[in-house]
């Protein structure tokens, strides 16, 4: 699969090296951090803007259902509370 470079792509380079070069801490230290995760980056935007936020924060709902289930008696009343959370969020 061949990646189109748009002008945003080619225009990336010239900034970074203007802002290195401006003597800001704040900016040059963002321009450390994009080239740093520059892949992940390019991958959004390739990808149609794709993340795993909703995924994220299922995760997170389940971990604190089972934080909050510390205590239950049993298992079962904690499956019930999953399910509940997938009918009604």
């Amino acid at each position: 699969e061949v990646l189109v470079v748009k002008s945003e792509h080619r225009s990336y380079p010239y900034w970074c090296e203007k802002t290195e070069t401006s003597g800001v801490f704040c900016l040059k230290q963002m321009v450390k951090t994009i080239r740093r995760r520059l892949d992940g980056l390019w991958a959004y935007w390739k990808h149609d803007k794709l993340t795993s936020a909703s995924q994220e924060g299922f995760n997170n709902k389940i971990g604190w259902l089972t934080r909050q289930a510390y205590g239950y008696h049993n298992e079962i009343y904690l499956h019930l509370r999953f399910i509940t959370y997938l009918i009604y969020p």
